[in-house]
């Protein structure tokens, strides 16, 4: 890195987001018919405020806040028609946490989960259904379950949380990080499961993504002193640090551009501090800011939206 860094304590990933109401709030949306666009999305918390779902054309611009009121919601993925969100939050006071999906004015909410658990970091089958992480023992595992809460099925059952399950492009592999540690795939049934990247004292990986065409994957890095962005192969070949050099604390997020040749990340200046939106070339060059704000960003994704 260009400057030394004090020793990395890794931002807690697994949000337990805090406790009411879902709707527009500011919302920029004009009067013109919507189309499917692509989109960030992601949450926004100002200070001493709530996370908030919040969309921006890719160049940062277009600012829309999809959710308020004293929950903070965190989104998922949408439908391949753009016109579903899926989010997880609190419906209430206490720690749980719920699936749920929404229209992209915030309203038209339905509830996929009902539980007292903390689920999170949800994504759609291209058959509807849903993946998601979720701690229904004493800690996160994967799980499958029908877009109308029904059959649920437990994938995972290994020592060590895998709160943060994310799809290949084709649907068929489950991409996550297991026990915060190394980074996972196995097939959407649960089958097949392979360590990629078998870290050494000190490293860890969080937040793997798979690349649009499915032969990549980026992921937050640690190691020591620093918090980074890695790509590798599918396969776990080839890993490269993209920001070795870089002076930015990468955490809390970090997806591919929908054609696959940028890398959108969250990053501040600090190791636990307020974060914003930085837009990169695949290879790790090129970096700007697409966001400068007072609010902390994280769980970003890059989608097509109907908006």
């Amino acid at each position: 890195m260009t400057s030394p860094r004090p020793a990395v304590a890794i931002p807690c990933f697994l949000f337990v987001l805090t406790a009411c109401a879902i709707g527009c709030e500011d919302n920029s949306v004009d009067a013109e018919p919507p189309t499917l666009r692509p989109t960030l999305l992601y949450m926004e918390t100002p200070p001493g405020g709530y996370g908030r779902i919040t969309a921006r054309n890719l160049d940062g611009t277009g600012r829309d806040v999809l959710t308020s009121g004293e929950n903070a919601w965190a989104p998922g993925d949408v439908t391949p028609d753009g016109r579903k969100i899926l989010f997880f939050g609190p419906t209430g006071p206490g720690t749980d946490q719920e699936i749920l999906t929404m229209n992209y004015s915030g309203f038209g909410v339905e509830p996929v989960t009902d539980d007292t658990d903390q689920d999170t970091h949800a994504s759609f089958l291209p058959d509807g259904r849903i993946i998601y992480a979720s701690s229904h023992g004493s800690q996160h595992d994967i799980y499958r379950i029908d877009a109308d809460g029904s059959n649920l099925t437990q994938l995972t059952t290994d020592v060590g949380a895998e709160p943060d399950p994310s799809l290949s492009p084709d649907g068929t592999k489950i991409v996550f990080s297991r026990a915060i540690k190394d980074i996972w795939v196995m097939n959407v049934d649960g089958t097949g499961a392979t360590n990629l990247t078998n870290f050494g004292a000190g490293e860890l990986g969080v937040y793997p993504r798979f690349s649009p065409d499915g032969s990549k994957i980026v992921f937050v890095y640690a190691l020591n002193n620093d918090l980074d962005l890695m790509i590798m192969d599918a396969s776990g070949a080839n890993r490269t640090n993209l920001t070795s050099s870089d002076p930015l604390f990468y955490s809390g997020s970090v997806c591919f551009s929908l054609d696959g040749q940028r890398i959108y990340a969250t990053a501040g200046t600090t190791q636990n501090g307020q974060r914003d939106i930085y837009r990169l070339d695949a290879d790790g060059t090129n970096r700007i800011p697409i966001t400068d704000t007072e609010a902390d960003e994280v769980f970003l994704r890059v989608v097509n939206l109907l908006r």
